[in-house]
């Protein structure tokens, strides 16, 4: 059975210093979400939500009580999604395809771009399982919800190039699991 997130305390507010903290001790700020879009929509904004995703890593590993590698795939997919949605960020799944993975985002504020929360959640994803790895967008709506696949770098062209072809996220997913 997977650990269940907690958010109680998850932010701690100090309104005699005016700091908020998480749980794992990092100082957050927090912002509305017009702030978010002139973050998102400047030079660079890459950079600050792949430097979110590294911080968001730190946070859920902070949840978790141990490293990731020492966590059940479900404990960490618990976790990421609770410190993702206690941010204010959407929700976050992961949904496995035989030996493909998915990870599929709802609710993102309408000014973070799938390009942005690509970066975040594959800084995020790669950070705790320690090694480099790519997401390719594999569909997005205009209410805020993206799905990509998991996949190594050398395999990120090619299944590019596949969501290219299948327009069907579960088309894609199923060639990447060798089901199709």
């Amino acid at each position: 059975m997977a650990s269940r997130f907690d958010p109680t305390g998850y932010l701690t507010f100090d309104l005699g210093t005016g700091k908020v903290h998480t749980r794992g001790g990092d100082r957050v700020v927090v912002l509305p979400d017009a702030a978010l879009e002139a973050i998102a929509s400047a030079p660079g904004a890459e950079h600050t939500f792949r430097a979110l995703g590294k911080a968001l890593a730190h946070e859920v590993s902070a949840s978790l009580g141990s490293p990731a590698a020492g966590s059940t795939p479900e404990d960490v997919a618990t976790h990421v999604g609770g410190a993702f949605s206690t941010l204010g960020l959407g929700a976050v799944s992961f949904v496995t395809w035989g030996p493909a993975l998915s990870v599929s985002a709802r609710h993102v504020p309408a000014s973070v771009a799938p390009a942005a929360l690509g970066a975040l959640l594959e800084t995020l994803i790669g950070e705790l399982c320690g090694q480099e790895l790519r997401l390719v967008l594999l569909s997005a709506t205009v209410d805020g919800e993206s799905t990509f696949a998991v996949v190594a770098p050398d395999a990120a062209p090619v299944v590019a190039e596949w969501a290219t072809q299948e327009k069907n996220a579960a088309a894609v997913l199923a060639r990447l699991g060798g089901s199709a």
